[in-house]
């Protein structure tokens, strides 16, 4: 005699199949970042990473794969890690963050200057790590004001996807979230290149910027909202992404990268 008892509620994949796999078939992915991105522009590509970008974190942005579809087996010929201060709308964040004492944090942080960082890929292409992974075609972007690069030896034949890729396992969820303090720009440069072999304890200490004693100065209230807001930014970018933004558009300008961000 069956015995009943309340409905107990699961998350989808506990459920009996078909239900039970629906999840995992939602967010299958092509498996390396090339296939990933080679992907884009099926419809069964649309649902699963329209279902990707609103319940996980682990999320290709689409202007992302349409670069690597475009760019990721180009070979690497040059590689650079590029530095430079942090341009004013991101100094207003943290001026806003810290209700105006951002100076003062720096100062008795010991800081003069905070920097964002990013890669250069034969002379014009950036990958970076803002509110999310980013990767564009821009020449104009390593001879900005301020701009210092740290060339590195590439004796590999690898592709701008494979590169990645190494960076990406190397790192798991954090190659995609962005945490300004624990997770920033130069972790995410920094891992890129170890992952590939190519990062000695001179570009180590070039990239790595210590602000150790900044973090520690700074208010918890401020940490928490900017961890949050980073969060938040990332996630309706990248559904608005997938409902949106198409080869060739404009939707969202380029206006958005690190000139933008307070990137450290």
């Amino acid at each position: 005699m069956m015995k009943s008892g309340p409905v107990k509620y699961g998350r989808p994949q506990d459920f009996p199949t078909p239900y039970g796999r629906l999840q995992d078939r939602m967010m299958r992915t092509g498996g390396t970042i090339q296939e990933e991105a080679d992907e884009t522009g099926t419809v069964s590509a649309f649902f699963k990473n329209l279902y990707s970008a609103l319940t996980s974190n682990e999320t290709l942005p689409k202007r992302f794969r349409l670069f690597i579809k475009k760019h990721g087996r180009d070979k690497i010929k040059s590689l650079a890690m590029m530095r430079a201060p942090v341009a004013k709308p991101g100094v207003m964040a943290m001026q806003l963050l810290t209700a105006g004492r951002w100076e003062e944090f720096k100062k008795r942080g010991g800081v003069d200057e905070v920097y964002h960082t990013s890669i250069i890929i034969n002379g014009d292409i950036v990958l970076e790590k803002l509110d999310k992974v980013e990767g564009r075609v821009d020449a104009a972007y390593s001879k900005m004001e301020g701009a210092e690069l740290y060339p590195i030896d590439v004796n590999e034949d690898i592709s701008i996807a494979e590169f990645l890729e190494k960076g990406r396992k190397q790192m798991g969820t954090k190659f995609y979230t962005y945490d300004a303090f624990r997770s920033n720009c130069q972790d995410w440069v920094m891992n890129m290149v170890s992952a590939n072999g190519l990062l000695d304890a001179e570009g180590r200490k070039w990239i790595k910027q210590d602000i150790d004693k900044l973090i520690k100065e700074l208010p918890a209230l401020t940490k928490y909202a900017a961890v949050k807001l980073t969060d938040v930014a990332r996630d309706v970018g990248n559904v608005a992404e997938e409902l949106i933004y198409k080869r060739g558009g404009q939707v969202f300008g380029h206006q958005r990268h690190s000139k933008g961000r307070a990137g450290f």
